[in-house]
């Protein structure tokens, strides 16, 4: 008889078990505010974070809403520190406006190349992590490179700084680029990015400064004509994460976006330099002009340089801007 009711508790409890709910997904809901072209660089880190991430054997789904279908970049910031979205892909000037520490990237002529970006995050990782974490509650997870900004006009060649008077050059609301661009005696627009394409066509303003992937994926060509390789600033775009949201999550969870985050990075980097090539050739094709770096680049290095004291004070924590500058063996003008 004990045997028998032994037998019966036995079987409830493994149907009880049986018919329990699985284990509730993880939805990570990432957006970013580029096109959903796969050569986007924007796109590029956000796929392969999804890959990586989907990969990994925990039950996490990365969501991807591309093409600004959320907010713009720093209303997309504001969302996943709230945890309104759980992620997003958006430019370093812009996350500088929440976590003021990060305007050591928005320096002009702080990187030469991606490959020193990539010893940079190498050696100083855990300080970026930690400032982004303290100064706005959002993690980076993984970087993407795009190249380095460059001038592009409709009016004519830039060649020499004196070209650059008189043209009128968007930029995004930042106080570093609009300081550099007065540093060359131009008076930089701010404007927002979703309202720069019509600007353009309407003559409110005659140029931008961007990647060359990102003016060819965008289709700039259709409204300039010359392109400058200014070089002035490293476009550099992090995947962030609500800190919030990560908090919460197991320690596998945790674990595998980190480690699916730096394989993205590493995979972002290698591409870069193939996505700078892929857009000068659709530039050329679509018929812009290249015009080459300028013939006195060491006049505009040596302007923009000069500003670099008048903006120390925003970032606020020197290990990470020493560390930095450690790295890149440059000292403190």
């Amino acid at each position: 008889m004990f045997k028998h009711v032994k037998r019966i508790v036995m079987a409830m409890f493994l149907a009880a078990i049986m018919i329990q709910p699985a284990q509730a997904e993880v939805v990570m809901k990432l957006a970013h505010g580029n096109v959903a072209d796969p050569s986007d660089p924007y796109q590029v880190l956000a796929l392969k974070f999804k890959e990586l991430v989907e990969a990994s054997g925990v039950d996490v789904k990365v969501e991807i809403f591309p093409g600004g279908q959320i907010g713009a970049e720093q209303n997309a910031f504001q969302d996943v520190q709230t945890n309104i979205i759980q992620a997003t892909v958006l430019a370093s000037n812009n996350v500088s406006s929440f976590a003021t520490s990060y305007s050591a990237l928005d320096l002009p002529f702080l990187f030469t190349s991606n490959e020193e970006f990539a010893k940079v995050l190498k050696e100083n990782e855990a300080d970026l992590v930690r400032v982004m974490i303290a100064e706005s509650d959002v993690r980076p997870v993984a970087w993407g490179v795009q190249g380095f900004r460059v001038l592009s006009n409709s009016k004519k060649p830039v060649k020499t700084i004196n070209d650059i008077k008189g043209l009128k050059i968007r930029l995004p609301n930042n106080a570093i680029q609009l300081a550099t661009f007065r540093a060359w005696g131009s008076d930089g627009v701010p404007l927002a990015f979703g309202e720069l394409f019509s600007a353009l066509q309407q003559g409110v303003v005659d140029g931008l400064e961007m990647t060359y992937i990102s003016l060819a994926s965008l289709k700039f060509y259709e409204v300039q004509k010359y392109v400058t390789d200014l070089r002035y600033k490293l476009a550099i775009n992090p995947l962030v994460v609500s800190e919030m949201w990560f908090e919460k999550q197991s320690p596998k969870v945790q674990e595998a976006i980190i480690k699916a985050g730096r394989e993205a990075t590493a995979y972002a980097i290698a591409e870069a330099a193939k996505m700078d090539e892929a857009g000068k050739k659709i530039l050329l094709a679509n018929g812009m002009v290249l015009d080459g770096r300028p013939s006195d680049e060491q006049v505009w290095i040596d302007k923009s340089r000069a500003i670099w004291p008048d903006y120390y004070k925003l970032i606020k924590d020197e290990k990470l801007f020493n560390g930095i500058l450690k790295t890149l063996n440059i000292k403190k003008p």
